[in-house]
């Protein structure tokens, strides 16, 4: 679950629901990229069986979800461009 430290950071787990500002569920947390001293670097997230690697900038804390600026289709779009983009880097 998430859970703010005494410290003000914000836990991010896996299978945690995403939402958009409305409260609409776009996705659910599936990884965390960290940097070696455990700061956030960007959230896997799964939507509609897509996964998008999103920068963790993009995403507030709120209660126990993440919320974030972007709709379901975005992440979507997200999702797409990044699994395209090493078959277009395969094919130069």
């Amino acid at each position: 679950m998430a859970r703010v430290h005494a410290a003000g950071k914000f836990v991010i787990a896996p299978r945690m629901p995403v939402e958009d500002p409305t409260g609409r569920v776009v996705g659910y947390v599936q990884d965390v990229r960290q940097s070696g001293s455990g700061v956030v670097n960007s959230v896997v997230v799964e939507s509609s069986n897509r996964t998008a690697t999103l920068p963790a900038a993009d995403f507030a804390g709120s209660g126990d979800v993440l919320v974030t600026g972007m709709s379901k289709g975005q992440i979507k779009q997200a999702a797409k461009q990044q699994q395209e983009a090493p078959e277009a880097g395969t094919n130069q």
